[in-house]
């Protein structure tokens, strides 16, 4: 995922109008971002933000957890939870833990994004006690 991308291309563009309509259908709320390739969606029950970044040939969706500890408990943790989970996985990115999950953009459905969406919700208020 690139998150600091300098340019962006039509097809992101045109991937990123793809993914709001398929929120649109599924009565997802979003929050546009300054760059046309993303939005923000907050899952209504728990209001937790998910990143969703359009490229050419996959969506991306993330959720930022928490900081990465210096544990190897805590790592053990994230390889268990990751077993649990039936779309996306912890994961560790510039000292931040981040829930991520990577969807096709040519086939992709709204009953793939809603999944996508609730899964990675799901696991986040799953482990939240030890997430903190």
């Amino acid at each position: 995922m690139a998150l600091d991308q300098t340019s962006i291309t039509e097809k992101e563009i045109q991937v990123c109008a793809k993914v709001k309509d398929l929120l649109l259908e599924l009565g997802i709320g979003f929050a546009p971002t300054e760059r046309a390739d993303l939005v923000v969606v907050t899952e209504p029950e728990t209001n937790i933000p998910v990143t969703v970044d359009a490229e050419e040939t996959v969506v991306c969706l993330r959720v930022q957890v928490c900081a990465e500890r210096d544990e190897k408990a805590f790592y053990q943790r994230l390889l268990l939870a990751n077993t649990q989970i039936a779309h996306g996985h912890f994961q560790v990115e510039n000292g931040q833990v981040i829930l991520a999950d990577n969807l096709e953009a040519e086939n992709l459905d709204a009953n793939e994004l809603e999944a996508s969406i609730a899964s990675l919700v799901t696991a986040l208020v799953r482990n939240a006690d030890w997430l903190e």
